[in-house]
């Protein structure tokens, strides 16, 4: 794909960064052939430039750099017929070092001359506590991007931050907050789970962050009653997201131990958090919901009691609130069904919109919707599981138990 921009950003507000290639390069995942027009410079002249990363291809357009902020300065080695100019300064040729004069964020041009064929190349400068990294490519992939979100310690503020499949930063942004699970919305939009550090469904202010590619606040996205569960925001086809929560009730609790020996038994009328999900709209109303309660039993919990009674959440009103389903991962099958994973019953489930049963189950405790798995070696099917997709790869090879 042959792409020309000509969409120029600016410094963003706030302290969120955009590569050059602006909104187009998210959502057409810029490819990187030339067409006769923007063939590069060739021949027998020679270009070297050091400080760019990825490093320097004439036949690649787009680059960052730390601008010689904590790290070597950019230098070019120019001979035989060939030049450069940086911004609007002069030709040159020959051994120069590049002081590209912008501030942290902004972009630069560099021009290489060589007869009459000329082509241009932007970078970026990172911000100067912009994170190290390393790309390692284990094989061959096509034009593409993918996001991380981290925070390199607790003393350091968290980073999203979109890659391209040479492992260049495109897009960062660092938030005031935690920021979990960042993605690439089909919009061109980028949306993380914003988080404070006390867990999940326990602070109203937690919500799914989408911004544009300047780094603006666009919305939050929120469940309708009971506090968003940060784990997963899963965009559907018409625009819809299918988000989790934890709903408050109470339940007996005095038949589950932490102990074989009947210590450390629950209580007679303990709080807890059933799992929920919800699709909502653009406009954030509930379309769907569908809550564990009644579908998924304190039996399944298993052998994850004892973790379950040992770290009890407390909730908003002060009172201890305990966790035995822990949804993790949400995925749409067909017309008809979600997928989910929950951890603390080792087991992932089908189930049906239209009617709300759990149509199969895999691993944890077997239930009469437990599937048996031929031809797995594994004695424990599922442990701890956190994310669920859904891949077609062949026949199925399972059957009801």
């Amino acid at each position: 794909m042959v792409m020309k921009i000509k969409q120029r950003i600016g410094p963003c507000p706030g302290r969120g960064c955009l590569l050059a290639a602006g909104l187009v390069v998210v959502l057409a995942l810029a490819g990187c052939g030339l067409d006769e027009e923007a063939k590069a410079p060739a021949g027998a002249s020679s270009i070297a430039i050091d400080g760019l990363h990825p490093g320097f291809d004439l036949a690649e357009s787009r680059y960052v750099s730390r601008c010689g902020r904590g790290a070597a300065p950019i230098h070019a080695e120019v001979s035989d017929g060939a030049e450069i100019e940086v911004g609007s300064g002069p030709p040159e040729t020959g051994a120069i070092d590049i002081d590209p004069g912008v501030a942290p964020g902004e972009d630069f041009e560099i021009a290489v001359s060589v007869g009459d064929l000329r082509r241009v190349y932007e970078v970026r400068c990172l911000p100067a506590d912009f994170p190290t990294w390393r790309f390692e490519s284990l094989g061959e992939t096509g034009p593409g991007l993918f996001v991380v979100s981290f925070r390199a310690s607790r003393d350091e503020r968290p980073w999203v931050i979109v890659f391209d499949h040479e492992g260049a930063p495109r897009w960062w942004y660092s938030p005031p907050t935690r920021a979990l699970w960042a993605q690439i919305l089909s919009d061109g939009t980028v949306s993380w789970a914003r988080s404070f550090g006390d867990g999940y469904g326990l602070d109203p202010r937690m919500a799914h962050e989408v911004r544009s590619l300047s780094g603006e606040l666009l919305r939050l996205v929120r469940t309708r009653g009971p506090i968003i569960d940060g784990h997963e925001l899963r965009e559907l086809g018409n625009g819809n997201f299918l988000v989790g929560s934890y709903v408050p009730e109470t339940a007996d609790l005095r038949r589950f131990c932490a102990r074989p020996s009947r210590e450390q038994c629950g209580p007679a009328r303990a709080a807890i958090v059933s799992a929920e999900i919800q699709e909502l709209d653009r406009h954030g109303q509930a379309l769907w919901r569908w809550n564990s309660r009644g579908h998924i039993s304190l039996k399944e919990t298993g052998r994850w009691w004892r973790s379950v009674l040992s770290n009890p959440r407390r909730r908003l009103q002060g009172r201890e609130a305990f966790d035995p389903v822990h949804i993790n991962a949400i995925e749409p099958r067909g017309s008809d069904e979600v997928v989910i994973s929950t951890r603390h019953t080792d087991a992932v489930y089908g189930i049906q919109r239209s009617t709300g049963e759990i149509v199969w189950k895999i691993g944890g405790t077997k239930t009469a919707d437990s599937l048996q798995i031929l031809g797995d070696p594994a004695r424990k099917l599922l442990g701890g599981q956190h994310d669920v997709r859904i891949a077609v790869v062949g026949p199925c090879r399972c059957r009801r138990c």
